[in-house]
């Protein structure tokens, strides 16, 4: 009796241990090359040997302090989730300044090979790239899952990037981080040595980015190098991409068409939200073409544009406008920012002032509220420059030190026939120039005033003119 009753027991045991799901099998460093199917974990320092790629609904940890070492050439491909230094996604603990995770690339054994990139097509765009260390970077997609992923304190150091067709303007872009749809949070990355650009998004990505450092690409090719980020795309007006406390460097090659000058930032038909950032050197700033959004509470030191901004973003009937406020923006040559084609924007309570060779806020065929701002010292031109066909309402801002004119409504040596409306109100206005605060000259289109205070030569005065 006692006998069948063990017997029994060990015959319901094996019986229960099938009939119940088995428990997560996690491997440890175990994947060199190949697919990640399940939960894998990577910690210490992980040598790859080629492409890995995460299998939709497999999970890649890496470890905080992990240094993951990847042959010249290869790409970690994200379809599932990674969870990199994030402890609420199954990490040991959180990445930290003193524990980073660091993905480095190797230089290339034989620096002539021609690369996988060579002869890479998408329709009947082709790229002839031949260098091995092409397709360097991870490339996160759509089919990522939000809530196992995240980066905290990952630096990407000496990632060529990876080539991505970008259908918005029919050519390849490239970036050490691509995000083809992809909307993680991001903490704190770090990018080094990258020859393209740090970071592409593109197909609705909305992800966030809360700090970081971020370069404009290094390679000799100039054809291949875009903006530390190329954002294209990207956000909507519910979701928008969002980048705070980042930090960023540009690239020291003039301002001039055949300089090779680059934005930090290149966004092009999407919605962002940037905050507290800082652009510490480059050519240009932040780029704006056809987008929609905020720049807030940011430095930037550049050498030319500070801010430029091309056209709006329009969904079906209705127009979105950018906003730029509280910023301090300081150019060399450039002007502070620039407006052109039909943008939509609201300037307020910004610091503007160098532009050797331009002039503070200038806005081109396009509509703009410029209210509160200190507009000045600006070496080159302009206060405000208004031309072609504009519609501004500028109040209670000051404009001081300029080199010529404050204020120019139209085009100052030439008449254009435009349909221009400039509301000039409530303005502190300094000119330390020849003349009289007197003038009530203007070009290209009506123009309506309220007082304003016009300061020349030791006179406060108020006048109701548009050219002080």
């Amino acid at each position: 009796m006692r006998s069948f009753s063990l017997t029994g027991l060990f015959l319901f045991s094996i019986l229960l241990s099938l009939a119940l799901p088995a428990g997560t099998v996690s491997a440890s460093n175990e994947t060199t090359s190949g697919t990640i199917t399940g939960t894998e974990t990577w910690a210490g320092v992980h040598t790859l040997t080629g492409d890995v790629t995460i299998a939709p609904g497999a999970k890649l940890i890496i470890n905080p302090g992990a240094t993951i070492e990847f042959p010249n050439g290869t790409h970690l491909d994200v379809r599932g989730s990674l969870c990199a230094g994030v402890a609420s996604c199954g990490a040991s603990s959180n990445a930290g300044p003193a524990m980073r995770i660091n993905l480095r690339w190797s230089e290339p054994v034989n620096a002539s090979a021609t690369g996988e990139c060579y002869g890479m097509s998408y329709g009947n765009q082709e790229i002839w790239i031949d260098d091995p260390s092409c397709s360097e970077g991870v490339l996160m997609r759509s089919s990522i899952d939000l809530a196992e992923t995240g980066l905290r304190y990952v630096t990407f150091d000496s990632a060529w990037g990876i080539p991505q067709y970008i259908s918005a303007v029919g050519e390849f872009r490239y970036g050490a981080l691509v995000l083809d749809g992809a909307s993680p949070t991001l903490t704190e990355l770090s990018f080094n040595q990258i020859n393209t650009s740090s970071v592409l998004t593109t197909n609705l990505a909305q992800p966030s980015f809360n700090g970081g450092d971020f370069a404009v690409g290094i390679d000799a090719n100039t054809g291949i190098v875009g903006a530390a980020l190329q954002i294209y795309s990207s956000g909507s007006s519910v979701s928008p991409f969002s980048l705070s406390d980042i930090s960023l460097t540009g690239t020291n090659n003039g301002c001039g068409n055949r300089d090779n000058g680059r934005h930090t930032i290149w966004a092009e038909n999407s919605f962002i939200e940037i905050d507290n950032a800082e652009i510490q050197s480059g050519d240009f700033g932040i780029g704006l073409w056809t987008s929609a959004g905020s720049v807030t509470n940011s430095v930037i030191n550049v050498n030319c544009n500070g801010i430029d901004l091309n056209g709006k973003k329009a969904v079906g009937g209705t127009s979105f406008n950018f906003d730029i406020s509280d910023n301090e923006i300081t150019t060399v040559d450039g002007a502070g920012i620039f407006s052109a084609a039909g943008a939509l924007v609201d300037i307020s309570d910004n610091d503007i002032g160098g532009a050797a060779s331009g002039s503070g806020v200038a806005v081109y065929n396009s509509e703009a509220h410029i209210h509160g701002n200190e507009i000045g010292p600006v070496g080159g031109y302009f206060g405000l420059w208004l031309g072609g066909s504009y519609d501004v309402i500028a109040e209670n801002n000051s404009i001081f030190e300029t080199s010529l004119t404050p204020v120019v409504a139209g085009m100052y040596s030439y008449s254009i026939q435009a349909a221009s409306r400039l509301y000039l109100a409530n303005n502190s206005i300094s000119y330390d120039g020849a003349g009289t605060c007197s003038s009530d000259t203007n070009w290209g289109g009506p123009v309506l005033l309220s007082s304003f205070t016009c300061i020349l030569d030791g006179c406060d005065n108020v006048r109701q003119h548009n050219h002080c």
